[in-house]
C-alpha cells in the first residue's frame, strides 16, 4: 500500500514519526514534506507570512507529484476550522479518486462522503491497517 499523510504543517514531527511507524508495517508512504526541511518555505505556518514563495511553490510540486503516486490519502484532522495545504491535498486526491481515510473528527461536509474511511484516532487507524 503506497499512502500520502496530509495534516497540519505544524504537527510535522507526529506524522513523521506516524510515517516511521507505517514504513516499520511495510507500508510505502509517498508524502514526503514531514521527513524534509521545509522550514523555509512553509511560513504559512509561522506568523502567516510567506518565506519564500518560489521555494514555496516548489514544494507544492512535489506534493502534488506525491500525492499522485499514492494509492490512499491519510488526513488527519483535528476538528478545529484551520487554513493549510491540507484541504487542497484532500481535494487533489477526490479528484484523483484515491482512497481516503480521515483520522480524526470530520471538519467539513467532503469529510463525509460514503467513500470515505473515518477513524476516531491513530490508533484506531494503526489496527485498521495492520
Amino acid at each position: 500500500m503506497r499512502m500520502y499523510l496530509g495534516a497540519d504543517y505544524s504537527r510535522k514531527p507526529e506524522i513523521s514519526g506516524y510515517a516511521a511507524t507505517l514504513r516499520s508495517n511495510g507500508c510505502d508512504i509517498t508524502s514526503t514534506w514531514h521527513d524534509v526541511d521545509n522550514d523555509n518555505v512553509a511560513g504559512f505556518g509561522i506568523g502567516g507570512a510567506v518565506l519564500n514563495v518560489g521555494d514555496a511553490g516548489l514544494a507544492a510540486s512535489r506534493d502534488i507529484t506525491d500525492l499522485v503516486k499514492c494509492d490512499m490519502f491519510v488526513l488527519f484532522t483535528t476538528g478545529e476550522v484551520s487554513r493549510g495545504g491540507r484541504h487542497t491535498e484532500y481535494g487533489i486526491a477526490l479528484a484523483l479518486n484515491k482512497k481516503i481515510v480521515t483520522v480524526g473528527p470530520r471538519e467539513h461536509a467532503f469529510h463525509c462522503l460514503l467513500h470515505v474511511d473515518n477513524y476516531k484516532n491513530w490508533d484506531q487507524f494503526l489496527i485498521w491497517y495492520t
